[in-house]
């Protein structure tokens, strides 16, 4: 009798091509995932939704997503919450509050260094920084 031969998936592949064209910024607010929303979408004229078919589950425990689309500029905005107390989407970057995802588009560089100047002066921001990819340990959870 022939032995049978497990397939093993590898993400890896998958990961490097999700993150190819994507910036992440972290963000620290200790306000709610809605108040941080409403704040981003009157200061920086976005229009953040939240989008309950990409909500992220882990162990029964749920993190909100929030999307955006600008069609015109095929760039996509996704913001992750990082934080369901006492547990994190991103075990590795216990400090960030919210992680914002900017996906594709051609002048995503760009407006990720405006965003980086932008997002300090909203006052329920503590601090703005930038987050590679690479580095991220569990950086599958963000992949939708």
């Amino acid at each position: 009798m022939a032995k049978t031969q497990k397939l093993i998936l590898n993400t890896a592949y998958i990961e490097e091509d999700f993150f190819e064209d994507v910036l992440l910024i972290g963000i620290v607010s200790p306000k709610p995932s809605f108040q941080l929303i409403w704040h981003l979408n009157q200061s920086i004229n976005v229009d953040f939704k939240v989008n309950h078919s990409h909500e992220k589950k882990i162990k029964d425990i749920y993190f909100s997503v929030y999307a955006y689309e600008e069609t015109n500029k095929l760039r996509e905005h996704i913001i992750y919450c990082n934080r369901n107390q006492p547990h994190y989407l991103i075990p590795e970057a216990k400090n960030i509050d919210y992680i914002w995802m900017i996906k594709g588009g051609h002048e995503r560089h760009n407006f990720h260094s405006e965003l980086l100047k932008l997002l300090p002066n909203i006052s329920i921001i503590n601090y703005v920084f930038d987050i590679n990819p690479a580095i991220l340990k569990s950086r599958a959870q963000l992949i939708l």
